[in-house]
């Protein structure tokens, strides 16, 4: 495996992006693409077809035309720091599987050195680097902090789910039907409530992270899942319609007795301007609001 743990702007990778690879060659994710990617292909496929698997591995690439050991082979310009870590069933399993239940989770940490990977009780949002001469660690968070809840489960529902799971969020996405055939179309990452949309927000995990979308079949469900989510910490909520609609809404919470200040935090028409028609559109122009705001508040 190889993970970006740092950048510096210019780079192909940015942090966090990452790239698995089987001994034969057969690679998930990337890290940047182009010469540099293929040379790190390369060289992690001789590596774990030796008898002995390598130690971990802090690299930093610089992007730029030179011959040093630390030319990634790019010219785009910046640097990127790579944990490499080789992983064998053997050796790893067990260690893989109470890092997989720790991130369900959100609990705790691993740290790697050159020695090799530990999973943690310590808590760290982002990640940590200290290096000392040749010794270094890294510290990992296990909470996925980019988070999103959509309200409604229909086709602009779940094409927002799935676009936000390929985008490495977490998703949960919330309908009081469950009958409907729109939610076999998503991706198997995504965590699927059946519940009264008012209640619908106590079944979110972690909502001070978690961007709420609310795009529901009617109005009145509409009303009834921002009853449910104003002032209970969301990071933000959105809300999907038209200015008709979201008049109709707003005088709706009004005589619920919330104030405009409390309505003003809601961000609606929710997404990027822009002549959308078909779910998959729809979805791309929330998307894109979602990345926005997240690179405008640098919360996560």
């Amino acid at each position: 495996m190889s993970l970006v743990v740092d950048q510096t702007k210019g780079s192909p990778g940015t942090t966090a992006a990452r790239m698995f690879v089987t001994n034969d060659g057969v690679r998930y994710g990337t890290i940047g693409g182009g010469v540099m990617e293929s040379r790190v292909l390369e060289e992690a496929v001789s590596s774990l077809n030796q008898e002995l698997l390598p130690k971990p591995r802090l690299r930093q690439l610089r992007h730029r035309a030179d011959t040093s050991d630390q030319s990634s082979g790019l010219i785009c310009g910046g640097t990127q720091t790579n944990l490499e870590i080789a992983l064998s069933p053997e050796l790893h399993l067990e260690l893989v599987a109470r890092i997989r239940a720790s991130a369900a989770s959100g609990l705790g940490s691993v740290l790697c050195t050159s020695e090799g990977l530990e999973l943690t009780d310590k808590l760290v949002e982002t990640v940590k680097i200290n290096q000392n001469g040749e010794a270094w660690e890294v510290s990992l968070p296990l909470l996925n902090r980019r988070r999103v809840a959509v309200f409604g489960g229909g086709h602009c529902g779940v094409a927002l789910a799935n676009a936000m799971q390929r985008l490495d969020y977490e998703v949960t996405i919330l309908d009081s039907r469950s009958d409907i055939s729109t939610t076999e179309g998503l991706a198997k990452s995504i965590k699927c409530v059946v519940t009264d949309f008012e209640r619908a927000a106590a079944c979110v995990d972690h909502p001070n992270y978690t961007v709420a979308i609310v795009m529901t079949y009617s109005m009145d469900t509409d009303v009834k899942a921002l009853l449910g989510l104003l002032d209970k910490g969301f990071e933000w909520i959105g809300l999907m319609g038209s200015q008709v609609k979201i008049a109709h809404i707003r005088q709706k919470l009004l005589s619920e007795s919330f104030s405009d200040l409390q309505i003003a935090q809601i961000v609606a028409p929710v997404g990027i301007e822009f002549n959308s028609d078909t779910p998959e559109e729809i979805a791309i122009s929330i998307a894109a609001k979602i990345l926005l705001e997240r690179e405008s508040k640098k919360t996560v």
